[in-house]
């Protein structure tokens, strides 16, 4: 489990900086390309979670 292909997608960000500087251009596309599938998951779940912290508010 050890080695470059096994990153998490944090230590692969992480791949992007080096002793000189960052690569900001690849590092920021990467990072837009991690945070889309989460995004689609909360604005499809949305709904859902709204509604269940709603009725768990609610005294009975």
């Amino acid at each position: 489990m050890v080695g470059d292909e096994n990153l998490t997608l944090a230590g692969g960000l992480q791949k992007f900086v080096n002793q000189y500087g960052a690569q900001w251009g690849p590092m920021s596309a990467a990072s837009v390309l991690i945070a889309i599938p989460a995004a689609l998951v909360f604005l499809f779940a949305q709904r859902h979670l709204v509604t269940g912290m709603s009725a768990g508010a609610v005294k009975g």
